[in-house]
């Protein structure tokens, strides 16, 4: 008896233990993380991105903007870059504008304020010509997630500094970056394994061979818009749905639902404007082509191609589709 009470003495201790140790292994990073992208601007021409996809572009001609958006479904473990290309209002001039880009970390559905701050970067154009216009973005830093994100030299989130360079979109956009590192519980997401898109990161380079990358690119994407808004006209939600099965799919990982949600999410949304609103295709003279830094996604339009609207055009609903390439198929990813 004696001895049963001492085994079992030690098998409460041992998992007590364990238990100690899995909490102490537990981080932001690894219980649900929900990441979001903020941004805040004013007097700016912009395209901001997480990972080189763009997840805000100014559609307002520079006018003030606050807003933030999740982006879990773009985040990965390892090396990941927030990043924004600024378009000057005349030649090599900046002076007017501000922007500060900033990614947060909070567990998912926990309040406002318990979020953390992983990386910012900041564009002050009144300094541009002074050479110091980023002084302001995060300095970089260890941080440890599993001690509240405190400075630490054995800190497992990364943070680089921020850097300055020459845009790639057309001549005279500069780039504003930080890279960071960090575990994410995320899998591998499908378009990370997609081709490379034969297709240029600079617009000017589109532009002066325009015939040449419609032929090779725009317009067989397009028929892919042209082939979802047909199967919409003909309120053929199940063949929609089985084209958006793999984005549906990662986005139940990415926001911590329950399989199938997204697929009913959409198909209740489309169901709906279906009946409220009139189906519209934008025409391919406004499929304006945006590529991700890494070649591996790609939009046609600065909104959505397809979208609904009412009688009185007044209200609009856009539907944002991103594709990556696979086996030589356009696959929907976001």
């Amino acid at each position: 008896m004696q001895n049963f009470k001492i085994i079992t003495l030690l098998f409460i201790l041992v998992s007590n233990l364990l238990v100690n140790v899995a909490k102490a292994d537990d981080t932001m990073l690894t219980e649900k993380p929900y990441f979001t992208l903020r941004i805040e601007t004013k007097n700016t021409l912009y395209l901001a991105k997480v990972n080189g996809v763009v997840v805000f572009d100014d559609n307002s001609n520079g006018n003030m903007l606050i807003a933030e958006k999740p982006v879990n479904y773009y985040m990965q473990t390892g090396l990941n870059t927030i990043s924004f290309e600024l378009f000057p209002k005349r030649e090599d001039e900046f002076d007017s504008a501000n922007i500060t880009l900033s990614l947060y970390v909070n567990k998912d559905e926990a309040p406002e304020s318990e979020k953390k701050l992983i990386s910012s970067i900041n564009f002050n154009g009144k300094y541009y010509k002074k050479g110091n216009a980023i002084k302001l973005s995060m300095p970089e830093v260890k941080l440890d997630s599993k001690n509240n994100f405190k400075k630490s030299n054995d800190g497992d989130v990364i943070v680089d500094k921020a850097k300055l360079k020459p845009g790639v979109i057309m001549p005279g956009t500069i780039i504003i970056s930080q890279s960071f590192s960090l575990a994410t519980p995320f899998p591998k997401w499908g378009f990370l394994d997609g081709e490379s898109i034969d297709f240029p990161l600079s617009y000017s380079e589109y532009t002066e061979q325009m015939d040449l990358w419609d032929g090779k690119v725009v317009n067989h994407l397009y028929e892919e818009y042209n082939k979802i808004y047909k199967l919409l006209s003909e309120r053929d939600l199940d063949k929609v749905m089985n084209l958006f099965k793999e984005r549906n799919e990662e986005y139940d990982i990415a926001m911590y639902y329950s399989k199938g949600t997204y697929d009913k999410k959409l198909r209740k949304a489309l169901s709906s404007d279906l009946d409220k609103y009139t189906l519209k295709l934008r025409s391919i003279d406004q499929a304006i082509p945006y590529i991700s830094d890494d070649k591996k996604l790609l939009k046609l339009g600065n909104v959505g191609m397809i979208y609904f609207v009412n009688d009185e055009e007044t209200s609009f609903t856009n539907y944002e589709i991103l594709f990556y390439k696979k086996d030589g198929k356009w696959v929907i990813s976001r």
